[in-house]
């Protein structure tokens, strides 16, 4: 219920916080992906089609996760610079 709320003032206000908050959560969650991955990988006794299926989808999928919690952090984690004064003689 909470991810849902964050998702939804995320997408109606752009808050800074939640963006980086919700790139988080995103990144915390694919570790866990990863791991899923690997254990699903050793339940396979011998590397057949399905095994090998399960690494592409898996690894494709927990990739483009990861891309884009990082272009969400790397969204709203950006600084605004300060234009430079500069001094008239």
């Amino acid at each position: 219920m909470v991810f849902a709320a964050l998702i939804l003032l995320q997408l109606i206000f752009q808050p800074k916080i939640s963006g980086i908050l919700l790139g988080g959560l995103f990144f915390i969650i694919n570790i866990f992906l990863i791991g899923a991955l690997i254990s699903g990988m050793n339940e396979f006794q011998e590397i057949g089609l399905d095994s090998i299926s399960l690494l592409i989808d898996g690894s494709l999928l927990w990739f483009i996760n990861t891309f884009f919690s990082f272009v969400l952090i790397y969204k709203y984690m950006r600084f605004e610079s300060v234009p430079d004064l500069q001094v008239e003689q």
